[in-house]
């Protein structure tokens, strides 16, 4: 009876299953009336500067494994960037990693990366984020929380860089304080705050 009851239970585990997949989405928006950029960010992004007068972003989901049981929520939310905006502050919400809660055989996992470009001189602060890295450089950055960060700086153009790593910080390869603190003539401003940081003087 005993495994009757148990060969049951495994075969209506076994109905639902999420298959691999990968999936893209775009998304643009004009500046004009934008002088500061809020971002929530998941997985891994990278972040370039633009001529143009907007925000042009590209996220790419990768998935693997499948789950054979149940999963709560059933359906993965949909793959699209939450944008709000009020007076000059846009507030963008990346789409988030897909983590269900299983009962029964879970291998499912998701990696999202995120290209965005924006303009040099507009005001950026990112409230949270997975591993992040800069390509270019900005004017104002003020990074909350993060998990690796990359930065890379032009000294004469930096007027305050404050860094806070609570793991590690490594400037140009080599191991520093994890409280870091630089005051030059330039007029960039920079204030991070990650697990690991990396800063690389040009």
């Amino acid at each position: 009876m005993k495994k009757i009851v148990l060969f049951s239970i495994t075969m209506y585990l076994g109905i639902t299953v999420v298959f691999a997949q990968s999936m893209k989405t775009h998304y643009s928006q004009s500046l004009k009336q934008v002088n500061v950029v809020v971002l929530y960010l998941s997985g891994n992004t990278v972040i370039q500067a633009n001529i143009d007068n907007e925000i042009k972003i590209s996220n790419y989901l990768m998935t693997k494994g499948d789950v054979w049981g149940w999963k709560f929520p059933e359906h993965r939310p949909a793959f699209i960037n939450m944008v709000r905006q009020s007076r000059d502050t846009l507030f963008i919400n990346s789409p988030a990693i897909y983590n269900p809660s299983v009962i029964g055989v879970d291998t499912y996992s998701e990696t999202i990366e995120n290209t965005i470009q924006l303009p040099a001189d507009k005001k950026i602060i990112i409230r949270k984020a997975g591993d992040l890295s800069f390509e270019s450089d900005m004017k104002y950055l003020n990074i909350l929380n993060t998990g690796k960060l990359k930065v890379e700086v032009k000294k004469f153009s930096m007027g305050e860089l404050n860094c806070k790593a609570s793991k590690r910080l490594l400037i140009n390869g080599s191991l520093a304080s994890n409280l870091y603190t630089l005051e030059g003539k330039g007029n960039n401003t920079y204030n991070l705050q990650a697990s690991e940081i990396s800063i690389n003087f040009k």
